[in-house]
């Protein structure tokens, strides 16, 4: 990942724009009509460069700022939270948010109040409990 590519200022177009916009609803065509590319194109030099579609990467990236904003914000409720990074489903939310951190939204603005949770917002798995339980 450390060379330039000629590739490479259109991914930072793609990422610049991911990420100015990732609360509201974005599309493959709404990507295609910023970089003025098609597609397929467009998702096969985004995934060469970060191994992952421009969809994933924006997945990716609200769930991680729905993290920061459980930290951040203790006083949004997880469907505000859900709203606020692009998520018009909170269950689609909930699981989405379990399956990338291993604990739901509400357990994880609980664990990081509890120092659980390192610089880089993850889980300190040997530390997590819920109910008494470890959570793995």
């Amino acid at each position: 990942h450390g060379q330039q590519s000629k590739s490479d200022p259109i991914v930072n177009r793609i990422t610049s724009f991911l990420e100015s916009n990732y609360q509201f609803n974005i599309t493959n065509q709404s990507i295609s009509n910023i970089t003025g590319l098609s597609i397929p194109y467009q998702t096969n030099i985004f995934r060469q460069k970060y191994g992952v579609t421009p969809l994933q990467y924006l997945f990716d990236y609200r769930i991680r700022q729905a993290a920061y904003l459980l930290v951040t914000r203790r006083d949004l409720q997880v469907q505000e939270v859900s709203e606020q990074v692009g998520f018009s489903d909170t269950s689609r939310f909930i699981n989405a948010f379990r399956n990338f951190y291993g604990v739901t939204p509400k357990q994880y603005s609980r664990t990081a109040y509890q120092g659980k949770i390192d610089d880089e917002g993850s889980i300190k798995k040997q530390e997590v409990t819920y109910n008494g339980m470890p959570v793995t």
